[in-house]
């Protein structure tokens, strides 16, 4: 019988470099996703804060060009942070129901804070990361 190649030989799973960044990945989505329900929102939540922050009362339809946040999902998500009270709907009384969103100082602070959220593996011992994280209310 002739040796087989190993041209066809699959490498254990443990071996396989997509096993790895697969681990990883999901470990680090489960850490980011406790450190913003943490805080009091979901992933989808805090992407939906983190496309305001940059923006000043914005019509809900630019918001479904941002990755991550679809159509359908904007007023869902708008109406569980208006509940949150992180985010604020202003109506244009003469334009019909047109109305604009905006982040609340709650929802400013909480996107603001989370810039200085450490990731398992990242974690900063520098000094000026100790510092924001301690005027951060939401750890």
């Amino acid at each position: 019988m002739a040796p087989m190649s190993t041209h066809n030989q699959t490498s254990d799973l443990i071996t396989h470099l997509g096993y790895w960044l697969r681990l990883v990945s999901n470990h680090v989505s489960q850490a980011f996703a406790r450190k913003v329900g943490d805080a009091g929102v979901t992933v989808a939540e805090w992407v939906f804060l983190r496309a305001l922050i940059s923006r000043e009362d914005v019509s809900p339809s630019p918001l479904a060009e941002t990755p991550g946040i679809t159509r359908g999902a904007i007023s869902k998500l708008s109406d569980r942070l208006l509940a949150k009270k992180l985010l604020t709907c202003i109506a244009h009384e003469q334009v019909g129901r047109a109305h604009t969103l905006a982040l609340t100082r709650k929802g400013r602070e909480l996107c603001l804070c989370s810039r200085h959220w450490p990731m398992p593996m990242m974690r900063s011992s520098s000094p000026t990361s100790a510092r924001a994280s301690a005027r951060c209310s939401w750890y």
